[in-house]
């Protein structure tokens, strides 16, 4: 995950008002306590200021007194993914259009709560998870059964981890569409 991506999720997380200490907010984004305070002062030069706490007790709160609104729901992003996807098949945009809604879709990825893993099925999540790196290693096509019961056939592009739950976007063949999925809304993986 980039800086800037790393820097919004700190303040989507911070954005509940809970107090958390540097060190928990380096292990929730999987970086550095150092990085942590870079992504401080970054939110900071943008005007966006996060009350910093002493002591033993000590951490990190942010107040949003600036109104702002992390409302994006996962039919928001799915909604960018498809227009992206059209768009680039259409050639309807320049690559610097594309780049920028791209940047737009991260924004969105990192912000947008799809679900949270259980700990109950961790075990099983990363095994599901596994199988997804292994198709991304090799360059080869799942058949993923949701939660649901919906059964798609899926080309894996990339994996994500946001509040420690795993999420993977690749292409859906039959809608011949980008599609985001969290690790623990599968049921079964199968390699084609």
């Amino acid at each position: 995950m980039g800086k800037v991506g790393n820097a919004l999720l700190m303040l989507n997380i911070l954005s509940s008002g809970k107090k958390y200490t540097i060190q928990e907010l380096s292990l929730i984004l999987e970086t550095s306590p150092r990085m942590i305070r870079i992504y401080k002062q970054e939110l900071e030069k943008a005007g966006i200021y996060i009350e910093t706490i002493y002591g033993p007790n000590g951490g990190y709160v942010y107040e949003n007194k600036e109104g702002f609104k992390f409302e994006f729901v996962v039919d928001d992003l799915r909604v960018l993914e498809r227009t992206r996807y059209v768009a680039s098949k259409n050639n309807c945009l320049t690559k610097e259009e594309l780049a920028d809604l791209d940047l737009i879709i991260d924004k969105m990825r990192f912000i947008t709560v799809i679900s949270k893993v259980s700990c109950n099925n961790l075990e099983t999540d990363l095994k599901l998870l596994d199988v997804v790196h292994d198709a991304l290693n090799n360059d080869y096509k799942l058949e993923l059964e949701t939660l649901k019961g919906k059964t798609v056939i899926f080309k894996p592009m990339y994996v994500n981890i946001y509040k420690g739950a795993h999420y993977f976007t690749g292409l859906v063949e039959d809608l011949k569409a980008l599609r985001t999925y969290s690790i623990s809304e599968i049921k079964k993986i199968k390699k084609i």
